[in-house]
């Protein structure tokens, strides 16, 4: 009996055991599978976010895509395409619009059609800078908003566009010799007659299929420079002694054995020079690929786009001058002395004799005087009462000064004369303009931007002909003295072309020493221009406005080819536009 009780107290005690074991199994099943619930919520948290963050990422590429795409549009109608506003937008673009309502969005291309589609892309555009609109000044600049979408992540991007041009250079060539039409025997060993036909047109080696250029036309050479800005050349620069280049070099022409494989040469440079890679003391920055070759960048034939902007249909409107037209500029006025165009030719806000705020258009256009007895506005009858006599020698503006000898001045050409008045930089640039010429223009006097590189002011010349730094000479080689001669300029704040010639000084190899001329902005020209030779002219110290890398004088000249694309991308606030 004894024995039969101790064993059912074990069996009592064994089902104790039991249900506690069952207790303690089920109370860690219970842990572990919290524990998994809490690892499979973080996971599965972890995973979300990873989405989230990669969608976010991705987000900006999707914005980035919209920029490529109204760019690519842009460049395929060649411009034409920038009609096209968030208040007017492309209908058949899904990327733009509607102007009220919400956004249509369209799809990210996909680089795999298994890919699936989870981006898209929505960008409002504004083109009020572009060619100026109203109160907006104009500077060829084109602003776009795009929008990238992927999930619920949002992000905006702000590009500004700009045409590829000259102003992307601070010293621009297309070829690297001397002007043919100022060649003399005297002075070059050939005539003019022989530099059209051998120089003229034609780059160092044998591009074009014209042949290179004859040994015998002038070679002209960096020596002694400083260029603080970039710079280009389609020709094959010519490179001697103490050159600082701070910024890309960029050429049309491709290095060869012939140059040491550089792509610039130092070959025929003058004693004392040694014709060696690099030359000596001469810098480049950044020093790999530098000069670096690129596609050739072609010239325009005419600056006549410029003149559009002043005919009857152009709104707003520039002014018209015809003949030999002296401008003076103070502030945010000019003053245009201008004998052969007629008052009655000048529209609203353009005048003569008296200082008048810039015009609306940014432009003033100075042609050559018509033929006498046609039905241009500015064309005089022959015996018409009050037309202009042509002086003796010279025009009628006051050209040549007095005791100057040597230059040629004609009467009717459209030739500019431009200066700040006195020279004085209390009476810099305060605005935007764009002068041209349909022949040469002249820089009698410093010019200057208010508040410089920080400002808003900006000059833009363009010569059909040549743009001179004047300096008259006596018939006995010195500097005039007299009159307005002694005050030539040394400081130009100006973006400058010579479409068919050159930016040179007037007079280079003749007098004392011009100084330093200090140029700030850019300087384009189709032959190399002469500043210095010898002791006369000018030391160079020229240097690029900063600006210019996305912001230009009005309606600027654009190259014969060139793409759109942005200079300035940034990522801005996202637009809570219904969408």
């Amino acid at each position: 009996m004894q024995k039969e009780g101790e064993r059912a107290m074990r069996a009592r005690r064994g089902r104790d055991d039991a249900g506690t074991a069952l207790v303690t199994t089920l109370i860690a099943m219970t842990v572990m599978v919290s524990l998994s619930l809490v690892m499979l919520d973080r996971a599965l948290g972890s995973q979300a976010s990873s989405r989230e963050n990669q969608d976010f990422k991705a987000a900006l590429a999707a914005a980035e895509a919209g920029v490529d795409d109204y760019v690519h549009r842009l460049n395929d109608s060649n411009g034409s395409y920038y009609v096209y506003t968030t208040a007017s937008p492309d209908p058949a673009n899904y990327a733009m619009g509607p102007v009220t309502g919400p956004w249509r969005w369209a799809p990210v291309p996909q680089t795999r059609a298994a890919d699936a589609q989870r981006g898209s892309f929505h960008y409002d555009v504004d083109t009020s800078t572009y060619t100026g609109t109203g109160s907006v000044a104009a500077n060829g600049t084109i602003v776009i908003r795009s929008t990238g979408k992927v999930g619920s992540q949002r992000r905006t991007i702000k590009a500004v566009l700009r045409r590829s041009g000259f102003l992307d250079d601070m010293y621009f060539t297309n070829y690297e010799t001397k002007d043919w039409s100022i060649y003399s025997t005297a002075a070059d060993g050939h005539d003019s007659t022989w530099a059209q036909n051998n120089c003229a047109g034609r780059y160092w080696d044998t591009r074009g299929g014209t042949g290179g250029r004859n040994s015998g036309c002038s070679q002209i050479q960096f020596s002694s420079d400083t260029l603080d800005g970039p710079v280009h050349s389609n020709d094959a620069i010519l490179i001697c002694d103490s050159v600082t280049f701070t910024k890309q070099v960029t050429t049309g022409y491709t290095a060869s054995a012939t140059t040491s494989n550089k792509a610039y040469r130092t070959t025929n440079c003058s004693a004392p020079y040694t014709n060696t890679y690099p030359p000596s003391g001469t810098t480049f920055t950044p020093t790999a690929n530098n000069p670096k070759t690129v596609a050739v960048v072609p010239m325009p034939a005419t600056n006549a786009s410029l003149r559009a902007f002043t005919d009857v249909t152009a709104s707003p409107r520039g002014c018209l001058y015809v003949g030999p037209t002296k401008i003076l500029i103070k502030g945010a006025n000019i003053k245009v002395t201008s004998p052969w165009t007629k008052p009655a030719s000048l529209p609203a806000g353009c005048s003569l004799g008296v200082y008048f705020p810039i015009p609306a258009a940014g432009v003033v256009y100075v042609d050559d005087v018509p033929s006498d007895g046609t039905s241009d506005p500015n064309s005089w009858g022959v015996t018409e009462t009050g037309k202009p006599v042509c002086p003796g020698s010279g025009n009628n503006v006051g050209y040549p000064v007095t005791t100057e000898s040597g230059w040629t001045y004609p009467c009717r050409l459209g030739d500019v004369f431009v200066e700040e008045e006195s020279g004085s930089s209390a009476n810099a640039l305060n605005g935007r303009l764009t002068i041209g010429s349909a022949n040469d223009l002249y820089v009698t006097n410093n010019l200057d931007d208010l508040n410089g590189t920080s400002g808003t002011s900006m000059l833009g010349l363009i010569a059909d002909g040549f743009i001179y730094y004047w300096h008259p000479v006596t018939a006995g080689g010195v500097n005039v003295t007299s009159g307005n001669g002694g005050s030539y300029p040394n400081r130009v704040a100006a973006s400058m072309v010579s479409v068919a010639h050159s930016v040179t000084t007037q007079n280079y190899a003749i007098g004392a020493s011009l100084g330093t001329l200090n140029l700030t902005g850019s300087l384009t020209q189709n032959y190399r221009g002469i500043v210095r030779s010898g002791t006369a002219g000018y030391a160079k110290a020229y240097h690029y406005d900063p600006r210019l890398a996305y912001d230009s004088p009005p309606h600027f000249l654009d190259p014969t080819v060139s793409t759109f694309s942005p200079v300035t991308l940034t990522e801005t606030t996202v637009d809570n536009h219904a969408g």
